[in-house]
């Protein structure tokens, strides 16, 4: 018989145990150590009776039970956590936590721009950012993980609300190779002559810049892929070849690299749509379009 009701703290890390297979990488995304996880794991089982996971110095799965399981204490967990959002939603639009899914290819070059003048507008707004690519940040959108996302278009986002925050010209970095100035622009069709460098699938930059260029990916398309556009910029300014750089990270690259050059695409449609989306049912929707109209007016010009 249960003698004790389990807490939200032991269910948020078996969630993050079952999900992930790993107590390490549990404890990372939950920012405690491997320890406190394993332990209140272990205070869960205790609790419900019932062995959960099967643990061995190589892998972790879910027994039969906790995949029966996991599904209550994922329903449980929301309920939770949705409970505290329409409180938080009660005492002001943008009051309390509010989670929101960043891309890659955007979060290094808005959200450091946003932050002080959003504290300085919301001082009681906590805001707790998820970064990662569009497919999981969508999905963990739909599933409530997260209450909103800034993603870049085209993109399918059927079903989910959206507001339109500015729009990101692609531009081309380019080896200086003594140029005493910049093309004012470049078209797709010179890229044909260059060697060029792209993300990994699934960063949707990569798939809208070839689509704006008319390219096809393939393997023979390019020989090098990166995570990051960071190393992409990097192998850009040893020389390697060129790559596809979103215009608002521009500014950035610009200061600590001195051999590349950032050239506008001038093909139409080069250019991302930024948007910020969420569930049309969302509790959160009246001060997540408060937070659209506020990076609309600090980021559109």
């Amino acid at each position: 018989m249960m003698n004790q009701i389990p807490s939200t703290q032991q269910l948020r890390y078996f969630i993050s145990v079952a999900e992930s297979l790993s107590f390490r990488k549990a404890a990372e995304a939950c920012s405690v150590s491997q320890s406190t996880v394993s332990g209140a794991i272990r205070e869960l089982e205790n609790c419900l009776d019932v062995q959960l996971l099967e643990r061995s110095k190589r892998k972790v799965q879910l027994t039969q039970e906790g995949e029966a399981l996991l599904a209550q204490a994922r329903d449980i967990f929301e309920r939770l956590t949705t409970m505290q959002y329409i409180a938080d939603a009660m005492r002001g639009p943008l009051v309390g936590g509010l989670r929101i899914g960043v891309i890659p290819t955007i979060a290094p070059f808005l959200l450091p721009e946003m932050a002080t003048p959003l504290r300085e507008r919301f001082p009681q707004l906590e805001l707790s950012v998820v970064e990662d690519l569009t497919p999981r940040l969508l999905e963990q959108l739909r599933r409530g993980d997260i209450e909103c996302a800034i993603i870049a278009l085209p993109y399918e986002i059927s079903n989910l609300a959206s507001r339109t925050l500015f729009v990101d010209p692609l531009h081309v970095a380019m080896p200086r190779q003594g140029r005493k100035r910049p093309p004012a622009g470049l078209s797709s069709a010179a890229l044909k002559k260059e060697t060029l460098l792209l993300l990994q699938d699934g960063h949707c930059l990569k798939d809208q810049a070839l689509a704006a260029c008319r390219m096809v990916d393939n393997a023979a398309l390019t020989a090098f892929r990166a995570s990051s556009l960071m190393t992409l910029v990097r192998m850009v300014d040893k020389g390697e070849g060129v790559t596809f750089v979103p215009g608002m990270a521009v500014p950035v690259f610009s200061h600590c690299l001195n051999n590349v050059d950032f050239v506008p695409l001038k093909d139409a449609g080069a250019r991302r749509e930024i948007c910020l989306c969420w569930r049309p049912d969302s509790y959160r929707r009246t001060g997540i379009e408060r937070l659209a109209e506020f990076i609309r007016s600090e980021f559109a010009g």
